[in-house]
């Protein structure tokens, strides 16, 4: 049996995405219980430093059944951190686990961010 924790809580501090939607990836995956530098849920931790970029970028998913890579910049569409935000996700639960999925004006938002990773 599984346990799913939900993820309570808050950024503390947005100013410090460097360059990441702090509105989406901040409030709705870097928060206690989910993926945060304390937390790691599958491994994959989204706090807002300088290092964020470095941890998704071709980097693949540690996460059961998942393939590909967190960010593919010859693929951005096709990179996990997107598509587990999807409702078709190609593994695993739809992200954010908790809350509302996000809207398709944040997917954009978030496609778009990805689109800029290197």
């Amino acid at each position: 049996m599984s346990l799913l924790v939900a993820c309570p809580g808050s950024l503390q501090d947005p100013q410090d995405f460097t360059g990441a939607p702090a509105d989406i990836i901040g409030p709705k995956c870097a928060v206690a219980s989910c993926h945060n530098s304390h937390d790691k849920a599958g491994s994959l931790d989204l706090t807002p430093d300088a290092n964020l970029s470095k941890r998704l970028v071709n980097v693949p998913p540690t996460g059961p059944g998942c393939m590909g890579l967190l960010v593919d910049p010859m693929a951005p569409d096709q990179s996990l951190l997107y598509t587990k935000c999807l409702p078709t996700a190609p593994c695993g639960t739809q992200m954010p686990q908790t809350g509302n999925p996000l809207t398709q004006d944040e997917l954009d938002e978030l496609l778009t961010w990805i689109k800029t990773l290197k």
